[in-house]
């Protein structure tokens, strides 16, 4: 009988303790879940800042391989910036 309303009183215990936890524990609880939002926070940033750089990076590399091209010459109808062909040319570029 002893190990009966012991353990009775044991699991009465954790029940009431998890009703009502102290508040130090609910905001420690909180700040952690804070910090650890704001290190995923900082990962994402991280990830797209390098997709952002390898963006850049291939608009620059198209855009130099245009213009060396129309340096060369080596197509019949090389890339032409909107800026310095006339409309007719931008026509038949892009078709």
């Amino acid at each position: 009988m002893g190990k009966d309303n012991l353990a009775k009183s044991s699991s009465n215990i954790t029940n009431q303790s998890l009703k009502y936890l102290p508040q130090h524990l609910i905001n420690a609880f909180y700040n952690l879940r804070h910090m650890k939002a704001r290190d995923y926070k900082i990962k994402l940033l991280y990830c797209l800042n390098y997709f952002r750089a390898i963006q850049k990076r291939m608009a620059l590399d198209l855009k130099e391989f245009g213009t060396r091209e129309r340096i060369y010459g080596d197509q019949v109808q090389p890339y032409a910036a909107p800026s310095e062909a006339s409309r007719q040319a931008q026509i038949n570029v892009n078709t």
